[in-house]
């Protein structure tokens, strides 16, 4: 009896623990809502995990698989049992169009264009627990526009070349645990890397009315930002055919260093260069999530989420995307997955007082099919979004113009049950 009596002692003060590390987590996430990082402007330019991405990634109140640490971290303790999943390969395309950007006719046209698994996660079970470290690209951007232009009013050849790469990676810890058989908190400590590299060059010879003068100019951008990303959940069912999840998260930066080289050198020779640093460390936005998860009968699954992003910075707005999704089974080896989100855009619309902003709003939609064995599963899908708006492509000036977005992502992922 007294061994017993010991065991319940330790398990209460372990949960205890757990509840302080999660309470405590969570106000570390309210009191780091400051200014906001400037240079991503959508939360959801790419989904994460096979199944939760194919339903829309309307996730907080399911996320019993490896892919919970970024969702929903209470989710893991009812996972299954221990597993490994990842995505092979994620084909992710996106076309970016600036209307009528030049002399008012000529469009610009960038394409991005990316290969490669954006996501592994492993959990491993304990009883009324679980630990999974994952791994986790949310964001890859690899962007191209080369394009030459003529006879563009007094300019007789103009010239851009342009090369991004904005990559983000998250890495790290969570772990899950049971409160009952209904109630679960979950807590996840990622690690945040960002790289963003930019080089344009541009080159622009008038007409021999206007001169006929040469111009060329050269930009190179670089910024590497570093920090932790934790997010605080917990996930509750009041009944056998409804859940209920919330989570919480902000990413904080602990360094943030930017270099930036323009030159230009005209018909003449001459050389001008400036050089721009940068070592302001920024912070994100908070998110704050809630889903809902129904369950009609043991074949159908329905979910609807809200993701709510907090800006404290005059220049950015407080956004809400919707995510919805649902899944079918056709029998106990195949099943459908199908979803719809929406990815707004934190910028305020260009107006005649601001230069260069862009503001596009994205709505998507998602489907694909899993076959499932005893020890396996593999799901491909794809993921297709559009989006109109107006941006402000020219540097230096308010002129406004369309900009119209579209992007397709080829899911290809597998989970593999030990």
């Amino acid at each position: 009896m007294k061994g017993k009596r010991m065991i319940v002692v330790l398990k209460d003060q372990f949960i205890s623990k757990i509840a302080t590390v999660f309470c405590f987590t969570f106000l570390m996430i309210l009191l780091n809502q400051q200014s906001i990082l400037a240079e991503i402007y959508h939360q959801k330019n790419f989904l994460v995990g096979d199944r939760a991405s194919l339903m829309g990634g309307a996730y907080a109140a399911i996320s019993d698989d490896a892919s919970g640490a970024y969702y929903n971290p209470a989710g893991i303790s009812f996972a299954y049992g221990d597993s490994v999943s990842g995505s092979g390969n994620a084909y992710h395309k996106v076309n970016t169009k600036y209307k009528k950007a030049l002399g008012n006719e000529y469009d610009w046209d960038r394409e991005s264009t990316s290969l490669l698994p954006n996501y592994f996660g492993l959990i491993k079970k304990f009883d009324d627990s679980a630990f999974t470290i994952s791994y986790i690209v949310p964001e890859t951007t690899i962007e191209h526009q080369d394009q030459v232009y003529h006879n563009i009013g007094s300019i007789d050849k103009y010239t851009l070349s342009l090369h991004s790469e904005d990559k983000i990676y998250l890495t790290g810890p969570s772990f899950s645990q049971k409160i009952s058989d209904s109630l679960a908190v979950g807590v996840t400590l990622f690690y945040y890397y960002r790289q963003y590299r930019l080089q344009q060059s541009q080159y622009l010879k008038r007409s021999a009315l206007s001169g006929g003068t040469e111009k060329l100019s050269y930009l190179s951008e670089k910024q590497t930002d570093q920090g932790f990303s934790p997010r605080v959940g917990v996930q509750w069912s009041p009944s056998e055919k409804f859940v209920i999840g919330v989570m919480a998260s902000q990413t904080m930066l602990t360094s943030s260093d930017y270099v930036s080289d323009y030159s230009v050198i005209d018909e003449s020779g001459s050389d001008g260069q400036i050089t721009t640093k940068d070592d302001t460390i920024r912070k994100t936005p908070t998110q704050l999530t809630g889903g809902i998860a129904y369950y009609p009968n043991p074949f159908w699954l329905l979910s609807f989420d809200l993701d709510y992003y907090i800006a404290n910075d005059s220049d950015f707005l407080n956004v809400l995307n919707i995510s919805g999704g649902g899944e079918v089974f056709l029998d106990n080896e195949n099943a459908l997955r199908f979803g719809f989100y929406t990815n707004n855009d934190k910028r305020k619309s260009p107006s005649d007082s601001t230069i260069n902003y862009e503001h596009i709003d994205m709505n998507g939609i998602s489907f694909g099919y899993s076959t499932f064995s005893r020890n396996s599963s593999v799901s491909i899908g794809l993921i297709y979004s559009k989006g109109n708006g107006e941006s402000q492509p020219l540097s230096g000036s308010s002129a406004i113009r369309d900009i119209e977005r579209e992007s397709m992502t080829i899911i290809l992922a597998a989970t593999y049950n030990y």
